[in-house]
């Protein structure tokens, strides 16, 4: 039996690879393994079934703007920061905005994936007391964190969806693959403001070529890709973290994706 106080220094060797349940969005691993190593300074060895869950840790989330003092004018995007990412760990986020004197938040959008939402606030006309509330949870809301902004903002007059489009949709972008972790597929999303020669690579974390995704030259437009979690030979790749880039003649961006088996 073990105790508190006993020491543990075991390897544990899975003997089979396609062991990786998947549960929605994260992973566990379950299954037959090798046990090797030292319980309380005795030697051990031998099979036995292990589970190996992953330990949460509640989201640390910062509110990047609107923070206080701002002139919200439309144009913006409402944008936050997870401190503490977790790969085994996804988010969602639930954002909502309060409007003085009233002290209840009410719901502007909820199941976010990404880190930064358009607001479209024409329909609110001139506010000057609003804040800003962001709520991120885990898949089965067990934890979850939240940030609020430090002041009140304003809405101006006129505020126009118009300039959300001409800021945000005419610039590139590189998106965050879904699903991540993956197991068999993940779709990688970018935004191409003018037409040219695109490369979409993966790589691995020391920045060696895994495969090339897209080569060729493309319009203005959305794109999705999907990788398989394969190498340019057609060889699955091990469990790991993966860098994926977004070469243009203006823009060269790279996100992190993590592939389990």
């Amino acid at each position: 039996m073990i105790e508190p106080n006993h020491k543990i220094d075991l390897v544990i060797t899975p003997l089979f690879h396609d062991q990786v349940v998947p549960f929605s969005d994260a992973y566990f691993w379950e299954g037959s393994c090798q046990v090797a190593g030292e319980m309380n300074g005795e030697s051990v060895a031998g099979q036995a079934f292990a589970e190996l869950l992953h330990i949460y840790e509640a989201p640390i989330i910062t509110l990047i703007a609107p923070n206080g003092g701002e002139q919200w004018d439309g144009s913006q995007l409402v944008t936050w920061k997870l401190e503490n990412p977790d790969a085994g760990n996804p988010l969602t986020y639930d954002l909502f905005y309060q409007a003085a004197p009233d002290t209840n938040y009410f719901l502007i959008a909820a199941g976010l994936k990404d880190t930064m939402f358009y607001w479209d606030v024409s329909n609110l006309g001139y506010q000057d007391s609003l804040r800003i509330k962001i709520v991120g949870h885990s898949i089965d809301s067990t934890i979850s964190g939240s940030d609020s902004s430090d002041d009140y903002f304003s809405i101006v007059a006129g505020a126009a969806i118009e300039n959300f489009a001409e800021r945000h949709l005419n610039s590139y972008q590189l998106f965050q693959n879904y699903p991540n972790p993956f197991n068999a597929a993940t779709e990688i999303r970018y935004r191409l403001p003018e037409a040219g020669k695109v490369r979409l690579v993966i790589y691995t974390l020391l920045g060696q070529h895994v495969r090339t995704l897209v080569e060729q030259r493309q319009p203005v437009g959305d794109y999705s890709v999907s990788w398989n979690g394969r190498d340019a030979h057609g060889q699955e790749l091990a469990s790991g973290v993966y860098i994926y880039q977004l070469e243009t003649g203006a823009l060269v961006a790279s996100k992190k994706l993590v592939l389990i088996r």
